[in-house]
């Protein structure tokens, strides 16, 4: 997603007169961040469009821990044109637009008096002069979600910025775009290679028990991630379901299945459970119940189709689920959205003539000392020809891109259109999530920014 936003926001920099991109790598060691984008600069063997527009910088050092592995190589960033990042630092400055993608750890909080090094640049963060163009704060992600925890930094930094004029907008789910196989062919090669394997380790890996916070663990798996691998096996059923293989998986998992529920409850959602020991601790109420620090309650963060499909499993009146605890629901959706996936294991296994290997699957879901339960690197290999399989599962928000497409839009906007922008996605949802797809396909494919503000406002 990081990627695909650098590249949307690169082609559509050609078309804007006058304008200036810092891109700021944040969090861990900030030079190992832009490898992977290092790599698909290299990759194009013609001129990368919007080049010269884009300044590249680096923010503190922190102790969070990448995601991925990757191995610093400065020649191949020298090669696409960073060879001074590590120099690069970042000291603020006057902007119009800010999109905020990750935490601000590393940061100082004192914004009265913000120390002249590199911890105190978001004090030195103001308005620009640029008068044409409105000044947009957008965040990545409600406030209690992982870019904006609710701490003193970031709702300082906020504060800050609203004290000079900026309008905040936190982007959130109703107003995401998605990754559909649409728009790969206008992405460099390398950069759609990697997105359909990110995809897929999306679709397997599940957010580590001890990863941000209960409340977040739970929407992103009773939700977000749900939604995808459903409409990933939805597809693979339709297709399949009169195959003699796809009928030997779906046996084979009835009969996994209290096993893996079992592991799941001990290796996952007891974890989660003890990594809500901090002040923010969420407890372990019914989910009919209001979640702490939020206006809605536990259920309304799930999505219909998993509701539907728990009550289905165990057998559960609307009532009785309702009555659940968070960590029993939690357990529910993990079994459940496992059992998609592990299915989809046992038809390519089948398919290939071999058994499904239950030591691979119960591992998969316990987890190892190196990894953590139901973490992509242990899932259990499909067997024969995956590529269609692994196109099935695409369709995960783009949470970067997003935020990128309303600020390209917003740079040809009217304050007027600006404001009816804000109150619609404050409100709800901008655009229903199909048109909101193809708008952003029409974005890749090089549709000019006022035909783009015009599809983004269609409703407004």
């Amino acid at each position: 997603d990081n990627e695909a936003a650098l590249w949307l926001l690169s082609t559509q920099l050609e078309q804007i007169q006058d304008t200036r991109v810092d891109v700021v790598f944040a969090t861990g060691k900030p030079p190992l961040r832009a490898m992977r984008w290092a790599r698909i600069l290299n990759s194009i063997k013609k001129d990368i469009p919007g080049r010269s527009k884009l300044r590249y910088c680096v923010a503190p050092e922190t102790k969070r821990e990448m995601r991925y592995y990757t191995k610093f190589n400065a020649d191949a960033l020298k090669r696409a044109g960073m060879g001074d990042l590590e120099d690069s630092i970042w000291e603020g400055g006057k902007y119009n637009i800010i999109i905020q993608a990750s935490p601000l750890e590393g940061f100082s909080e004192n914004f009265a008096n913000p120390s002249t090094g590199p911890e105190g640049s978001l004090g030195r963060v103001l308005p620009s002069q640029h008068a044409k163009t409105p000044l947009l704060y957008i965040v990545v992600g409600e406030e209690g979600t992982p870019n904006f925890p609710k701490d003193k930094l970031h709702r300082e930094f906020k504060n800050h910025l609203m004290s000079k004029g900026f309008q905040a907008l936190h982007l959130a789910g109703n107003n995401y775009m998605h990754w559909t196989t649409g728009f790969f062919s206008y992405l460099p090669s390398v950069l759609a290679k990697e997105a359909l394997q990110d995809e897929w380790k999306k679709a397997v890996g599940r957010i580590p028990p001890e990863m941000s916070n209960v409340f977040v663990r739970f929407k992103v798996n009773s939700n977000v991630n749900y939604v995808v691998v459903d409409a990933a096996y939805k597809s693979f059923t339709e297709s399949r379901k009169d195959d003699e293989n796809y009928k030997k998986a779906m046996a084979w998992w009835d009969q996994l299945r209290p096993n893996i529920r079992q592991e799941v409850m001990d290796n996952y959602v007891k974890v989660s459970r003890q990594h809500d020991s901090s002040g923010a601790r969420f407890g372990n109420p019914k989910i009919k119940e209001m979640v702490k620090g939020q206006q809605s309650t536990w259920r309304s963060s799930m999505a219909d189709v998993c509701v539907e499909d728990l009550r289905q499993a165990a057998k559960l009146s609307a009532s009785d689920l309702e009555n659940l605890s968070v960590d029993e629901v939690l357990g529910l959706s993990l079994t459940e959205i496992t059992g998609k996936l592990l299915r989809i294991y046992a038809f390519s296994a089948f398919g290939a003539g071999v058994v499904p290997n239950n030591t691979q699957c119960k591992g998969y879901v316990s987890g190892s000392a190196l990894n953590p339960p139901l973490d992509f690197y242990q899932f259990p290999r499909l067997l024969g020809d995956v590529s269609v399989l692994k196109k099935e599962v695409v369709g995960n928000p783009m949470y970067d891109t997003s935020a990128v497409l309303f600020s390209l839009c917003s740079l040809c906007a009217s304050p007027e259109q600006v404001a009816k922008l804000l109150e619609r996605a404050a409100a709800g949802s901008v655009l229903p999530k199909t048109e909101r797809d193809e708008l952003l396909v029409r974005a890749f494919a090089g549709d000019a920014l006022p035909d783009l503000l015009k599809g983004l406002m269609a409703q407004c």
